[in-house]
């Protein structure tokens, strides 16, 4: 690029160049064009002594390759952030200790440990308010928001997800806000606040549009199908979760298309078309398991083993539903997913009831229950709470059934008026 400009550029004063061409393609999600500039800031900044910002490179090289979403790309991030960990403790910098903490909670994160994950941002975001980092304040408050999410933490995740969006729009982080208002949005329907989270995905629609960013345009149809599925409103929400497919297929984007995809198997469900869903799911297992997914996988799966599991039950296969069941249960307990472990343990305590084994069924509803209440989820308590219901009337405990029946009243009224 110096060589064709008169007088030739010194090469520090075109890092700032790369670095922030790359943050553009960063934005649009066009990460093989962001990794070759941050490979040429790091190169640079390396030729010129710059130690602070060739550690910068290697964060930025780090979450591009992250931001690939795959499985190959993984031990590439993990390196940069071993390189990033050398440099830090060379030098001694700060803000080169603080990313690769955050560099290497992303391996952790796409290997199924959030929790190992948040002990890495933990760590970086208090170096990072100490010295002042806002984008490394912005980035760790948002990963950990998105833990939060898995971790069944929906009040939590809403205060770092809301601190970490102030701080994007302090610093002129459009990809940052994008991201926050995605993962805001999510937690805001989990604690019944509907309105705030339409609010929010409209707000995130509309600025993907502007900056063009397809990922978030894919996804955001897919967390309207679901909030609409939250009602019951299966037609709504098969609508909404078709737009999310066909706009991953036009925008080449298949991490949205897949979530879109199992969706919608959970909108045949909802609509009574239970050989639909089973059809429509049980190729995607194959395809989550043999695909390139990085972290996706572990995220998807759980829910699609859910869903499956209520298709076979709803036809009277109740093997093949304790089958799926159990294996969502695993799988989300593997990686601390509560809302599926939640779904699971009553899923599989409905199944239990109608085969008759009574004492299992009400231990698993129980468990259901307690945990739905612990994360304050009104979309998980309501049905919990009447399957709890329908198991203590059956066993003549009428005060506990009442308890229970008007719990779940009172939390669909509450969100029919949220």
């Amino acid at each position: 690029m110096s060589g064709r400009i008169t007088p030739p550029v010194d090469e520090a004063q075109l890092l700032p160049v790369y670095e922030g061409r790359g943050l553009v393609w960063r934005l649009l999600m066009r990460m093989d064009e962001a990794i070759a500039d941050f490979q040429m800031m790091r190169q640079m900044a390396s030729a010129s002594g710059n130690q602070q910002k060739e550690g910068e490179s290697l964060f930025r090289l780090a979450d591009a390759h992250y931001w690939k979403l795959s499985d190959k790309e993984i031990p590439i991030a993990e390196q940069y952030g071993q390189e990033a960990v050398r440099l830090a403790q060379l030098t001694g910098d700060q803000r080169t200790a603080a990313r690769y903490l955050t560099s290497l909670a992303l391996v952790d994160q796409t290997r199924g440990d959030p929790q190992k994950a948040d002990r890495k941002l933990d760590e970086s975001l208090q170096i990072s308010r100490r010295e002042g980092y806002k984008d490394s304040i912005c980035e760790n408050l948002r990963w950990l928001g998105s833990h939060a999410y898995f971790l069944g933490e929906y009040e939590q995740g809403v205060s770092l997800l809301e601190e970490s969006l102030a701080v994007a729009r302090d610093i002129n982080d459009g990809f940052a806000e994008l991201l926050d208002l995605a993962f805001l949005s999510l937690h805001q329907a989990s604690l019944g606040d509907y309105a705030e989270a339409l609010n929010t995905i409209q707000e995130g629609v509309t600025k993907a549009e502007e900056r063009d960013n397809k990922f978030v345009i894919c996804r955001m149809p897919n967390h309207l199908g679901w909030i609409h599925s939250l009602f019951g409103d299966f037609s709504r929400a098969e609508a909404y979760d078709r737009e999310g497919v066909e706009l991953a297929h036009t925008y080449g984007q298949i991490f949205p298309e897949i979530s879109a995809l199992i969706n919608l198997g959970a909108d045949y469900l909802g609509l009574g078309q239970y050989e639909r869903a089973r059809s429509h799911l049980e190729p995607l297992i194959e395809r989550i398991e043999v695909g390139d997914f990085g972290a996706h996988r572990w995220i998807w799966k759980p829910r699609l083993l859910n869903v499956l599991a209520e298709a076979y039950h709803a036809v009277g296969n109740h093997g093949e539903a304790l089958r799926y069941v159990e294996e969502s249960v695993v799988t989300a307990g593997a990686t601390s997913m509560q809302k599926y472990i939640a779904k699971g343990w009553a899923l599989r305590g409905r199944i239990l009831a109608h085969l008759g084994d009574a004492g299992a069924a009400g231990a698993d509803l129980q468990q259901a229950f307690a945990l739905a209440e612990k994360m304050n989820s009104p979309s998980l308590i309501y049905p919990i709470a009447f399957d709890l219901g329908q198991w203590h009337e059956r066993a003549g405990h009428e005060r506990e059934a009442a308890e229970l029946f008007g719990k779940a009243k009172a939390t669909v009224e509450r969100m029919a008026n949220a």
